[in-house]
């Protein structure tokens, strides 16, 4: 069971800009609910982490327990991004967390098989009165999901009423690979492996993923080898429809047909292809990190989601877990137009000189990995309408972990209506199948940037503007205004300067430093006394503090008279 004090929040600071596009469609938002899966304890317990990567937001937390387990609150009062971390000994595993403006009420799962220890599955509820649905898929075989007392198999529905934090975990010896969970009301559903192996390797670890809804699988994908192994990746591939032909080519061919939603094929690809997958209705793809095989290659099985080429991103902003034992080699993976790649930055600046850079066959993609230091990291491109994909992974002995490092969850699995462009909105204003592919600024009007013969139709949001301090304005009056007769008194005096030249926007960056500076100041002018007369009942004694003006001399002696 997960133990809420074993929960550790990281909030990280980005001074960013906080005037991005709000509300569209992706893995940035202001809520979430999501929760941790059961993992394998060994000995004492060891803190989840809960990263928050956040611009100038005031980030809170809050948790439940109801069920059996516990849903987590995130509330920020502008967009962040959020990454949680199932953390225990030689068992960990990451995900992205997807906010509640692009959770919906259809998913299928995946796990791994076999499982070692268990498969399962993680219901969450984000309103109350939900009526959960999970049918299990003909994967499982002839195992079964026991809950509440009674057995459950493939073809079987399970249904449990689900309030606001409520969490609804279902687990199986049988693979849960292709289970459908459908609800009432939007949840998020996560899925994965208490604790596996993957491959002839004998290491485990715990795999966990937040599934997509599938209103947001797509049609096209590009792969990269997991970083420095040599012994391939797994790849599982789930239909939303029957009747879906898959084509993979590039370093590695196979065309599959899969015949029911729901259904599943397996491949193991080999660690030097850079692949494209096409498939004629939309899926779902996911690779798997297979176990350490030997020392010269330390790594742990991991379950990555590879979202469609369709819903890549235009930056990406995360941070990298902390290993239990110490420190993981962490690696960037990324797939760019090949005209593109030498626009990608990383914290500002290129990548480096000896990246290596694989094309992919049959595209005009190429694909690669950077590595990259322990912390908090921003992946852009200098052209706003630049799209890349990129991942997260890291490895250490005997654990690992991997998560893609973002995506746009536009409804592209779903009828295309055309609509008003918005600027930045994410959206496929012009039902093209590509999202934000115009740049809208003065400089670039009247340019058709996808050559559909139209022009901003489809506008992008500009690139970042980092904000430029203004000039300082003069110094402000000295707290002191005059010196007595003996003695020195000093004061102190205050400046100003605003971050508005020009004022951070779309993303870009604070201005780094202090908008005010204080500095020490002496008055050379004396202070003017009043001495000791005695005016009916007011006496006004000699003042030498500043306070004390003429004018409230003059206003006691009349007050007097």
């Amino acid at each position: 069971m997960f133990d809420i004090s074993t929960l550790y929040l990281v909030a990280i600071c980005l001074m960013a800009s906080t005037t991005a596009v709000l509300g569209a469609p992706d893995n940035r938002g202001t809520d979430f609910i999501i929760g941790f899966m059961e993992n394998y304890i060994m000995g004492s317990y060891v803190q989840c982490e809960l990263f928050v990567t956040t611009a100038r937001t005031t980030v809170s937390f809050d948790s439940t327990s109801i069920l059996r387990m516990i849903g987590i609150l995130v509330k920020a009062s502008d967009e962040v991004v959020i990454y949680g971390i199932n953390k225990e000994r030689y068992s960990n595993d990451g995900f992205v967390g997807l906010p509640l403006d692009v959770l919906s009420d259809e998913y299928y799962v995946i796990t791994w098989y076999p499982p070692y220890r268990q498969c399962e599955l993680m219901v969450v509820g984000v309103e109350d009165s939900t009526v959960a649905s999970v049918t299990l898929g003909q994967h499982i075989g002839s195992k079964n999901v026991n809950y509440g007392g009674k057995n459950y198999y493939k073809g079987n529905t399970v249904k449990e009423t689900l309030n606001k934090y409520d969490t609804w975990q279902l687990v199986s010896t049988g693979d849960l690979t292709g289970t459908y969970v459908t609800s009432t009301k939007k949840v998020a559903v996560f899925s994965g492996n208490k604790k596996t192996k993957i491959g002839s390797g004998g290491s485990q670890d715990h795999l966990v993923e937040q599934m997509t809804p599938v209103d947001t699988w797509g049609k096209n994908f590009a792969t990269v080898p997991i970083p420095k192994r040599t012994v391939g990746d797994y790849f599982k591939f789930i239909a939303s429809e029957d009747s879906t032909t898959v084509k993979i080519t590039g370093g590695y061919t196979s065309t599959f047909t899969i015949s029911k939603k729901g259904g599943m094929v397996q491949k193991l690809i080999s660690s030097k292809a850079y692949c494209r997958i096409v498939a004629d209705k939309p899926i779902m793809v996911t690779q798997f990190v297979q176990s350490q095989q030997s020392s010269s290659e330390p790594s742990d099985p991991s379950m990555l989601i590879i979202p469609p080429v369709e819903q890549y991103g235009a930056d990406y902003t995360f941070a990298t877990p902390k290993y239990s034992q110490g420190s993981y080699e962490n690696f960037f993976m990324f797939i760019v137009e090949a005209s593109e790649a030498s626009g990608l930055r990383i914290n500002g600046k290129a990548f480096p000189t000896n990246t290596v850079y694989k094309a992919i066959s049959g595209t005009t993609l190429i694909g690669g990995y950077i590595s990259i230091t322990e912390g908090t990291h921003t992946v852009r491109h200098i052209s706003p309408i630049a799209i890349f994909g990129g991942f997260l992974y890291g490895r250490a002995s005997a654990e690992t972990y991997g998560f893609t490092t973002g995506m746009r969850m536009a409804k592209v699995n779903t009828v295309c209506v055309p609509t008003p462009t918005v600027t930045g909105d994410g959206i496929d204003n012009d039902c093209d199948g590509k999202i934000d592919e115009e740049l809208c600024t003065p400089d670039n009007q009247n340019k058709d940037d996808d050559g559909d013969g139209k022009v901003n139709e489809d506008c992008a949001k500009p690139p970042p503007v980092d904000g430029v301090w203004a000039s300082w304005a003069s110094y402000g009056a000295c707290s002191v205004t005059c010196q007595p007769t003996s003695g020195t008194v000093s004061g102190t005096k205050t400046r100003t300067r605003t971050c508005s030249n020009p004022a951070p926007a779309y993303d870009g960056k604070q201005c780094v430093g202090s908008g005010s500076e204080t500095v020490s100041c002496t008055p050379t002018n004396a202070c003017r006394a009043e001495v000791g007369n005695v005016l009916g009942h007011v006496i006004i004694q000699r003042q030498w503090v500043a306070e004390v003006t003429v004018q409230e001399v003059l206003r006691h002696q009349q007050h007097a008279h």
